[in-house]
C-alpha cells in the first residue's frame, strides 16, 4: 500500500483528503507542523509528498527537493493562492493542486504521482 505524506493545517481538508485516499486503497499520514514534516521524512520515505504551502511550503519543498535522500520523493504543493503552479515550479515541487479541489481530481493527480 502506498503511503501519503499530508502536510496541512486546516483539520477539515486533512479529513476530507484522508477519507478520499484512504478509500482509493492509499495509507495517510498526516502532519500540521511544518517541523514535523522534515522529521518524519528522516525516519520515513512515504509515496508521495501533499505539501500545503501555509506550512512555510516554499522553505520546505526547496529543503526536501535539494536533499538527496528525499528529492526523488514526488511532491506537491497544495493552495488556493492563485499563483500555486508558478510556486510549485518555482520550489521544485512535481506538481499542484489548486484548492479547492474535487475528489476525481485529487484521486486522478495522486494516482498519476505515485507508482505502486
Amino acid at each position: 500500500m502506498s503511503t501519503i505524506l499530508l502536510a496541512e493545517d486546516d483539520s477539515a481538508i486533512i479529513e476530507i483528503v484522508t477519507y478520499i485516499l484512504q478509500g482509493s486503497g492509499f495509507s495517510v499520514v498526516s502532519i500540521t507542523t511544518s517541523d514535523e514534516v522534515l522529521a518524519y521524512l528522516k525516519k520515513h520515505k512515504p509515496s508521495l509528498i501533499l505539501l500545503d504551502i501555509s506550512l512555510e511550503g516554499e522553505k520546505i519543498a526547496r529543503k526536501i527537493k535539494r536533499d538527496p535522500s528525499t528529492a526523488k520523493i514526488p511532491l506537491l504543493i497544495l493552495s488556493a493562492n492563485p499563483e500555486t503552479e508558478t510556486i510549485a515550479k518555482a520550489t521544485g515541487a512535481d506538481g499542484f493542486l489548486q484548492k479547492p479541489f474535487d475528489m476525481e481530481e485529487l484521486i486522478a493527480t495522486v494516482s498519476r504521482y505515485v507508482v505502486s
